[in-house]
């Protein structure tokens, strides 16, 4: 999947009129809990699976409130674990803390 694809992508998903069970939103600017994250990731790829999606997406740095104007939820940017090293510590985290091990993507 290429950026473009992932921005068409991303902005359909800004565009839904709620969050789903397989689809949340943190602004997540500079921080967000471990324990929180690990439970989401678990929340959402069973989610995923039940709604017979390919996986779950939690989408860090953009608002959960649509904007009345545009009808998309703002993109606030994120600095979350931005490096390469503090994400892969963090995949590492998240597969030794589950069972079976789950892990990320991140996009862009």
């Amino acid at each position: 999947m290429n950026r473009a694809d992932v921005t068409r992508l991303l902005d359909g998903f800004r565009g839904l009129p709620a969050e789903t069970e397989w689809l949340d939103f943190k602004e997540a600017k500079q921080s967000f809990d471990i324990d929180e994250l690990g439970k989401y990731l678990s929340a959402l790829a069973n989610e995923a699976n039940l709604h017979e999606q390919d996986g779950g997406w939690l989408v860090f740095g953009v608002k959960d409130k649509r904007d009345a104007a545009s009808g998309l939820r703002p993109v606030v940017g994120s600095s979350y674990k931005a490096s390469a090293a503090a994400l892969n510590e963090l995949k590492l985290l998240m597969a030794q803390g589950t069972s079976p091990s789950i892990t990320f993507n991140r996009i862009f």
